[in-house]
């Protein structure tokens, strides 16, 4: 008789983590098939170093205390890291340069463009007519690498992908790198300034904004990874109580069942309560009910917006009867997470870079035109509206969910902006408060009807059960970073980690614009800028002009909350409208 519940409970916790980590994993995890030959290898080789690049991140801080120091004015970083920092570098541009060169023609001269401008940063080529110093061998070493590479660009026009053309693109660039952000320079009246040290920093201000993306994506990792955690926690509940959904009958289980889930149900009604009482404490009433109310009105918003796009979905798919519930959510966001991510991060950094391409070429004077426009006024609109073009075509093609999570993100925008602008301050946990009122009127409602069936029962704990594992939803990273000797970066760090073992999935199948090799090249030097900056962040002990733990932490309060409060609006309306799907026509149809 003991056996029988334990074993149950153990199927369940190995369900949740099969659907919650494993699933992700393989369905995500970049994976050879038919590709070119030698794409393996250096994907194999892309792992090897990001794994090294991963223990070393997590031992920066100890490594800062024992082994000798790089200076370069207040930045230092331990001598071993400066020289994997630069192949980090390397490994990132030549994926970029290497996966542009067989992309849509328009955008192959444009990552030619960007790869050129790092590489030109170390020069100050504003500075060379005047400085008859620079103009030395170096100074030709570094600009005949972006010749080669137009060379190469031109070679290749008409042709597929070829191993070697990632050798010879690595060999160009590390000289490049070597020549120009290590030889090439005056020397400083200081001597104990490192020159390399130094470029790198400047090389960083145009890498941090490329790699803003992909840091957006890392920030969503923890909330991404809760929901998905509750949802199937939610579904193999179920499973594990083996009730029919909706069954009307009140069998002797059937009760039983209801009374547990009744009483789960109120104590995490309780414990999310509880926590509230001590934010409340903490922060005052005044101050919380203020931004609870400015709160109210975008979880409102976005209810609005995710109904609009699920109806229009509907309207073209004609199946009225399939509705999606929260565990249809982490499969889909991950599928439009990338979208989202640049939707977001191009309106906020393209005057940056267009700047700093231009200063890289030695036309300083268009970086500071711009930056005497203030732009951020304009931001917020351009990304929301962006994200409504992408709500309205996943609609247009029936996507019940993405349509939903796109119109979401829309709703999340606009208000964010609307807020910033009028001064309105708004709680970001104002979804999982109103989640308990919410969840205890439907309940209460259901009940006086005779309605509130185990199916509806546990749709309602999924959300609360949401709700209150919400605000620890960084708490994994805790005891990685003190078995890994602390330090700012550990979250960052797997947050990367969990989306290069889950974002591949696109690029399993090509287009004639967008091949396979293209695109897992493009997975790598998304990851690997990521990985660079972080990496420099903690090799430099957080003393980094430039802060991806910022960018990271935007992406939690925009990406992240965006698929929370879907999360529970859906939850909400799955047990009012008592529609439980069948598990295999929501994987395919439910998208």
């Amino acid at each position: 008789m003991s056996t029988g519940p334990l074993r149950r409970l153990v199927e369940l916790v190995g369900y949740v983590m099969r659907r919650v980590v494993l699933d992700p994993v393989r369905d995500g995890v970049l994976r050879g098939h038919r590709w070119p030959a030698g794409l393996t290898a250096i994907v194999w080789a892309g792992y090897l170093l990001y794994a090294l690049a991963t223990v070393t991140v997590l031992l920066a801080p100890w490594l800062r205390t024992r082994l000798p120091l790089r200076v370069g004015g207040v930045n230092t970083i331990p001598a071993p890291m400066l020289a994997l920092v630069q192949v980090v570098l390397g490994f990132a541009l030549t994926a970029l340069f290497c996966a542009a060169l067989h992309l849509r023609r328009w955008l192959r001269p444009l990552g030619w463009l960007v790869v050129t401008a790092v590489l030109l940063i170390p020069l100050n080529l504003h500075h060379v007519p005047s400085s008859p110093e620079l103009q030395g061998p170096t100074l030709w070493t570094t600009l005949a690498a972006p010749v080669a590479l137009g060379a190469l660009m031109v070679l290749r026009w008409r042709t597929r992908f070829a191993w070697w053309e990632f050798v010879v693109t690595l060999v160009v660039i590390g000289t490049a790198l070597y020549a120009g952000a290590t030889v090439h320079g005056v020397p400083f009246e200081d001597p104990t300034y490192d020159r390399t040290l130094g470029n790198l920093v400047l090389m960083a201000a145009l890498l941090s904004l490329l790699a803003t993306p992909a840091m957006l994506m890392a920030g969503a990792a923890f909330g991404e990874l809760t929901v998905a955690t509750a949802a199937w926690t939610g579904t193999a509940l179920r499973r594990l109580i083996d009730t029919p959904p909706d069954r009307p009958a009140p069998g002797r289980s059937d009760g039983a069942a209801r009374v547990a889930l009744g009483l789960l149900l109120i104590g995490l009604a309780g414990l999310r309560g509880l926590q509230l009482a001590t934010d409340v404490t903490a922060g005052g009433l005044a101050n919380r009910l203020v931004g609870l109310l400015g709160g109210v009105w975008v979880v409102l918003l976005v209810a609005v917006a995710m109904a609009l796009a699920i109806w229009w979905a509907d309207r073209v798919s004609g199946d009225f009867d399939l509705r999606p519930d929260p565990d249809d959510i982490p499969e889909a966001w991950r599928a439009n997470l990338p979208w989202l991510a640049m939707i977001l991060g191009v309106p906020l950094v393209a005057d940056q870079v267009i700047g700093q391409l231009f200063a890289a070429f030695g036309i300083p004077a268009v970086q500071g035109f711009l930056e005497r426009f203030n732009l951020s006024s304009w931001l917020g609109a351009v990304t929301a509206a962006a994200a409504a073009v992408f709500a309205v075509r996943t609609a247009r093609r029936g996507l019940r969910v993405a349509a939903a999570a796109a119109a979401a993100f829309t709703a999340v925008v606009t208000a964010s902006t609307i807020n910033t602008l009028f001064g309105i301050p708004a709680d970001a946990d104002a979804g999982t408060v109103l989640a308990v009122p919410a969840v205890l009127v439907i309940a209460l409602a259901l009940l006086l009807r005779g309605r509130l069936t185990v199916g509806r029962l546990v749709t309602l704990i999924t959300v609360l059960l949401l709700a209150v594992a919400w605000p620890y939803r960084s708490w994994i990273a805790e005891p990685v970073s003190a078995l890994a000797f602390g330090g700012i970066s550990v979250a960052l760090m797997l947050g990367l980690v969990w989306r290069l073992l889950t974002d591949g999935g696109y690029a399993r199948h090509g287009s004639p614009g967008f091949p396979v090799p293209a695109r897992v090249l493009l997975v790598l030097g998304n990851a690997f800028l990521g990985l660079l900056l972080v990496l420099m962040l903690a090799g430099f002990g957080g003393n980094f002009p430039y802060r991806p733990d910022n960018v990271e932490a935007l992406g939690d309060q925009n990406l992240a909350h965006t698929m929370l409060i879907m999360a529970l609006c859906l939850g909400c309306v799955a047990a009012l409208a008592g529609r439980d799907r069948a598990m295999s026509a929501g994987d395919t149809v439910l998208r």
